[in-house]
């Protein structure tokens, strides 16, 4: 006898919202007694994100004759998110310029689970077993942060106001594999039914992760933006 079964499920979800805000606030002295705002970026906010979330289930049951079965799974996820951001503001203690800063930024995440699994009888003795292989990732392929000061008109990247231009690189990869055989005994000593059941198991990880971080001096973005001609 052969079984087979699946499924398959699909989202896709999009927001935007024109309303909050990001500040930062320091206490200067042990005396203080009220946090003093350093940035205010509240005067403008627009965000737009998009999600994408789809999945997928297989599997397929095989009986071999009465007392053997075997059957295999697998499962899949994935999901990917979008999200650019603006803010717009100002420092309170120098309220002449106003401050941008805009990021855009992806990241995806994957899973995959393969198992495979049975069962089979020899009279009184009992075999069943179990192996699986999951693989799961996070990808952050390039997260782009650019903040700035505007003077006048003026694009100005000035690091002494710790405004950051940033470009941003991640991936994770995570792989499990398991294994279990189980032997189980039936017996039958004078008139008193029992069994002796042993087994093992076996697991393995493994893991790489890998990063790199661009910090981009003023004088630099300075010279692009010149080049680019954004205005």
């Amino acid at each position: 006898d052969l079984g087979l079964v699946g499924s398959l499920s699909y989202r896709n979800t999009f927001g935007a919202t024109n309303e909050g805000g990001n500040a930062f606030y320091t206490i200067s002295g042990p005396n203080d007694r009220s946090l003093g705002a350093e940035n205010d970026l509240t005067l403008g906010t627009n965000v737009g994100s998009q999600s994408v979330l789809w999945g997928t289930m297989a599997k397929a049951s095989l009986k071999l004759f009465k007392n053997h079965k075997v059957s295999l799974n697998y499962l899949h996820n994935n999901s990917g998110d979008s999200l650019s951001r603006i803010l717009n503001g100002i420092k309170p203690a120098n309220t002449t310029p106003s401050y941008r800063s805009i990021s855009v930024n992806y990241y995806e995440r994957a899973l995959d689970v393969f198992q495979l699994n049975g069962e089979s009888v020899f009279g009184p003795l009992t075999v069943d077993y179990i192996g699986s292989l999951t693989t799961s990732s996070q990808n952050h392929p390039d997260q782009r942060l650019a903040a700035y000061r505007t003077d006048g008109g003026e694009f100005q990247f000035d690091q002494s106001e710790q405004l950051i231009a940033q470009r941003f690189f991640r991936q994770l990869q995570d792989q499990s594999a398991d294994a279990k055989l189980n032997f189980k005994y039936d017996f039958n000593l004078g008139g008193n039914t029992g069994f002796v059941k042993a087994g093992g198991s076996y697991t393995q990880r493994t893991r790489v992760f890998t990063q790199c971080v661009f910090n981009y001096e003023s004088e630099e973005l300075r010279q692009a933006v010149d080049r680019i001609g954004w205005d």
